[in-house]
């Protein structure tokens, strides 16, 4: 019999229930759910005498997972431990109101369908005196700083979002998770996590000042852009085929905004991956556990496709031909 496309993504979803009336073995189960769907370290502790067994569904797509859970009152702690993890971004929505404890911040009281964003490596506590419904996208940090290159901005603290921006980001986790119930979201929430990310971004959009408001807020777009530009470049540098048509692509951006969003650095986005390039090949130039490796082989590592025009440009970079850089270094790490 032939397999069932649907089925299979269907498959994808994972779905765990804590209804042991034992409520240590109970609460226990949760945080081993929680710490596993959430990429950090967890611990669940019930509140009260908690009536209704807690059921965490999540489904995963290429960098990014949405989760929707049906939680007993819970205080939930994340320790980060021990555990060598990559970062993820928790954008979080309760239907009920919690309160959110930080270290060295004041208690953060959250309303009902109030987005949080969260760190897996940010030491937290969650407390939920009611029984509530959960829903989150849990983004890798790649992604996340990508398209979210002001960041530092919106982890951890209230977002102040208009009610509109609100109310259109918790419909995209809404969505989010009714695609995953449909088996679509292995294809759609890669796409869907990029919008988001993209809205979210507006967040950090100062309102402008009455005097020259669209040049304010022109500005502050091409900042915004031209960080997630730089960020796009620095995890695809090594690409010799990134270009600014490549860049344009998988920001979802025309190549004209991608080369306006550099034009206040009077720098183009090409001299920008060049020097990019150029410095990564130092750096490997510099280690001397890197001797093995050949100057074309860096080189090639490094996004550059021809050996004649490396040479060409790290000399003029850097006033020394690699060769010379190189022995230049080793004699500094021999006379220290």
């Amino acid at each position: 019999m032939a397999a069932n496309p649907v089925e299979d993504r269907l498959s994808l979803m994972q779905t765990v229930e804590a209804s042991s009336s034992n409520l240590r073995e109970r609460f226990s189960l949760i945080g081993s759910i929680v710490s596993e769907c959430f990429s950090s370290t967890w611990a669940a502790e019930p509140v009260g005498a908690p009536r209704r067994p807690s059921t965490v569904s999540w489904a995963s797509a290429d960098g990014v997972v949405v989760s929707r859970a049906q939680m007993a009152p819970v205080r939930l702690v994340n320790s980060c431990g021990s555990v060598q993890r990559k970062r993820k971004y928790y954008a979080s929505i309760a239907d009920q109101a919690s309160t959110i404890r930080l270290p060295g911040s004041p208690a953060m009281h959250v309303q009902p369908n109030e987005m949080v964003i969260l760190s897996s490596q940010m030491p937290s506590e969650w407390l939920v005196g009611r029984e509530y419904e959960h829903s989150c996208l849990i983004i890798e940090e790649d992604l996340f700083h990508e398209i979210v290159p002001h960041h530092v901005g919106l982890v951890g603290r209230r977002l102040n979002l208009p009610l509109h921006l609100q109310e259109t980001l918790k419909s995209m986790i809404d969505s989010a998770w009714s695609l995953s119930c449909s088996g679509m979201f292995d294809e759609t929430g890669p796409r869907l996590a990029r919008s988001f990310l993209e809205m979210l971004s507006v967040a950090s959009l100062s309102k402008p000042p009455v005097d020259r408001p669209d040049e304010r807020v022109l500005s502050k777009a091409l900042d915004v852009r031209r960080a997630q530009v730089k960020a796009y470049i620095k995890r695809h540098f090594y690409d010799a085929d990134l270009s600014v048509g490549a860049i344009a692509q998988g920001l979802s951006l025309s190549p004209r905004y991608v080369q306006l969003a550099f034009a206040r650095e009077n720098i183009t986005p090409s001299e920008y991956i060049r020097n990019m390039r150029l410095e990564a090949c130092a750096r490997l130039l510099r280690d001397g556990g890197e001797d093995h490796r050949s100057i074309t082989e860096i080189s090639f590592a490094c996004g550059f496709n021809s050996s004649s025009y490396f040479s060409t440009e790290f000399r003029k970079h850097f006033g020394l031909s690699p060769r010379e850089f190189r022995a230049n270094a080793r004699d500094r790490a021999r006379v220290h």
